[in-house]
């Protein structure tokens, strides 16, 4: 990679594209990232360290503008694969990996790949993954390597979107650089490009953006204190000048620029941030469940598709194991839940509750609300028409009460007796409570 830094800077140059992913980087600690930098880009990348050979290593180049964090979970000691997680405003965040695979490795990094996919689609995350995987998956005849890595992609629904052979010789064509996604509807592009740096070509997708608008009431909206420091805002709170506040005369201009000054402050050490609200139905369904729904769902695909026997007893085979998986992770879920709820009624009852599907009542959420014969959803609308209710419903109210001329007071009955109160002392007070005090330890509460 070293030696085609400068083709690759030139190529970034001229094409537009904000995430390159690098396999066989050949990296070690004694080039830094600043020998490999290019303008515009970030780089995260993980060398080599397998059994201390050179060569390999794997490395992603992400456009600077893009907000990513290294997704350290989902790597395996037993692969050369690296993976981010990209972060864009009123979107979900989602994942790009990148992996190589040596042509002689060991079945194990099967294995580990199958584990890392199967947290991925317990989070229910958004993968794009690609990379010289040295599977053929073009060939007529798959060996064996490659058929464990379709049967895995079929157990997780990854779709694998490139066609074009990606390695040309005199004597052969190979598809052995692969793209996968369990999002396809959200690829907009892919293929293959010629690339001259390289023996191999250039393989992308091109992503949607902003593919949907995510239901606000399905979001929540909170301030995030995650990396929040006291001492920082409060130094910053004390820096702003306060003193054009009062050259104002009236309440409300004065609120509206404390407010702006204060919220402007509060933004950049709390951020608003927008989270979307899942609901968990049944909690009790784990990786492994999924997994074996989908391996029975694509047998029964595969059946629909060529219906002979052999598929169909694998069919009916998983279909059991998926049955006998179901009770007993429902059974064991349940029932560790019952053993930590044992010293907590509260949480015990909604265990009960939950088990016998009974409904529980939750506070009503308003979403919108219609005044003045217009509805409106906003949140802050909403809460200024219930405010405008409350504090103008006594003087509707009184304006809809027929006109008298009775004098109110006239209602009032004089009365001549008169109060006093009267001067006690301690002992007046100290009897009774004594009194009181032996009948309760007769008692014995």
């Amino acid at each position: 990679m070293v030696a085609h830094i400068d083709q690759l800077r030139i190529f970034l140059s001229l094409h537009k594209i904000d995430i390159l992913a690098i396999n066989e980087t050949k990296l070690d600690s004694t080039i830094t990232s600043n020998e490999i930098h290019i303008s515009g880009f970030d780089i995260a990348r993980r060398d080599r360290t397998l059994n201390g050979c050179h060569g390999g290593g794997v490395c992603i180049f992400i456009k600077n503008n893009l907000n990513f964090r290294l997704r350290n979970d989902v790597q395996s000691e037993n692969l050369e694969l690296l993976a981010i997680e990209i972060s864009k405003p009123r979107s979900r965040p989602f994942l790009v990996a990148t992996w190589y695979r040596p042509p002689n490795s060991p079945a194990i990094a099967f294995t580990a790949f199958h584990d890392i996919i199967d947290k991925i689609d317990a989070e229910n995350g958004e993968l794009y993954l690609l990379g010289d995987i040295n599977c053929d998956v073009s060939a007529e005849s798959p060996d064996c390597n490659t058929t464990n890595l379709l049967s895995i992609c079929n157990i997780f629904n990854l779709s694998q979107v490139i066609s074009e052979p990606t390695t040309i010789t005199n004597t052969s064509k190979s598809l052995i650089d692969l793209c996968f996604t369990n999002f396809p509807d959200k690829v907009r592009a892919s293929g293959v490009h010629s690339l001259r740096i390289s023996d191999h070509s250039l393989i992308y997708m091109i992503r949607k953006s902003n593919w949907r608008v995510i239901d606000a009431n399905n979001s929540v909206t909170k301030r995030q204190f995650k990396n929040f420091n006291d001492d920082e805002f409060l130094n910053d709170l004390r820096e702003i000048n306060w003193s054009d506040i009062h050259s104002l005369v009236n309440p409300n201009d004065m609120w509206s620029v404390w407010l702006t000054k204060f919220s402007t402050l509060l933004d950049i050490h709390a951020p608003i941030k927008k989270k979307r609200l899942r609901y968990d139905k049944s909690p009790w369904i784990n990786s492994s469940v999924i997994s074996k729904l989908r391996e029975r769902d694509s047998l029964k695909k595969r059946f629909d598709k060529n219906p002979i026997d052999v598929i169909w007893s694998k069919y009916k085979k998983t279909r059991n194991e998926v049955n006998k998986l179901i009770k007993k992770t429902k059974c064991d879920f349940f029932l560790a839940r019952i053993n930590s709820a044992k010293s907590d009624p509260k949480k015990t009852w909604k265990l009960i509750n939950e088990l016998s599907s009974r409904k529980v009542h939750k506070p009503v959420n308003v979403k919108s609300i219609k005044q003045d014969g217009t509805e409106t959803t906003n949140s802050y609308d909403i809460v200024n028409a219930f405010n405008t209710y409350f504090t103008t419903v006594g003087d509707s109210l009184a304006n809809e009460l027929p006109h008298s001329d009775i004098n109110p007071i006239s209602y009032l009955y004089p009365v001549n007796s008169s109060f006093s109160f009267a001067q006690i002392n301690v002992e007046t007070i100290e009897i009774p409570i004594r009194q009181q005090a032996k009948i309760i330890f007769l008692l014995g509460f």
